[in-house]
């Protein structure tokens, strides 16, 4: 009850701001104002990634486009939009003829995440010193003390996204547009191990800021030598966390 229930939350949102502009839209000019549904399937979106990455949608399970739908009250249409942002994601596997279902990686995915990830976030780290302002790589300690806010609250979640976040604006600092591109390709399911390590490996949250405190400092003082061993050796750490559970 609580994924329909907020999607109905998130749709009603979308009802008050469609009517909103349409009366805006009427008063401007004077006629039926069209009602932006890209507004709605964009919420819709979001809610469901929301629910994948919390784990109220469990991987491997189904979802079905019409119950969706009736539950929430809208068309399939903006559904079917959602599911098919997921997919390109990485977090909904698209089946001919049999369905649309939350992605379940396998041993053999995690792997090549994480080394892909390594690769790109290496670049990243050698690129960023070379091409953007010292200041604009200070403005990132910002986000850690926001990660340090959430450990004092024990938020996982809060501290997950933004750890993600984190790792999402270095890349974006290197300033090369094909990286970033094949970076945010992997981004649904980097964020998903992301929360998966902090949630199930790390009963205490406070090493977290610390290990992207030091990735900073590297990031800002180090050698290319240096800056690439760091960030390859922070994923390389959380890759093992996670693989070592499907050894055992």
């Amino acid at each position: 009850m609580y994924i329909v229930d907020k999607l109905l939350y998130t749709v009603y949102n979308a009802a008050v701001v469609s009517a909103s502009d349409y009366r805006d839209d009427r008063e401007n000019r004077g006629g039926l104002a069209r009602i932006d549904q890209s507004v709605l399937a964009d919420r819709v979106y979001k809610t469901l990634r929301a629910a994948i990455l919390s784990g109220e949608f469990e991987p491997g399970e189904r979802l079905v486009e019409s119950q969706i739908a009736d539950q929430i009250g809208v068309s399939r249409a903006p559904v079917r939009t959602a599911i098919s942002r997921l997919d390109s994601e990485g977090l909904v596997d698209l089946f001919p003829r049999r369905g649309s279902y939350v992605t379940a990686l396998i041993k053999q995915d995690i792997w090549e995440v994480y080394t892909l990830r390594a690769s790109l976030e290496r670049l990243a780290f050698k690129l960023v010193p070379e091409r953007t302002k010292r200041e604009e790589i200070l403005a990132l300690h910002q986000i850690i003390e926001e990660m340090e806010e959430c450990v004092t609250r024990e938020d996982q979640a809060g501290l997950s996204d933004l750890e993600w976040g984190l790792h999402e604006e270095i890349v974006r600092l290197a300033k090369h547009e094909r990286l970033l591109s094949v970076w945010m390709s992997l981004s649904g399911q980097i964020q998903l191990l992301s929360r998966r390590v902090i949630e199930e490996e790390y009963s205490d949250l406070s090493p977290i800021p610390q290990r992207h405190k030091f990735l900073l400092d590297r990031l800002l003082n180090g050698s290319e030598e240096e800056r690439s061993g760091a960030i390859e050796e922070h994923i390389n750490s959380v890759a093992e966390r996670i693989l070592a559970r499907f050894r055992g």
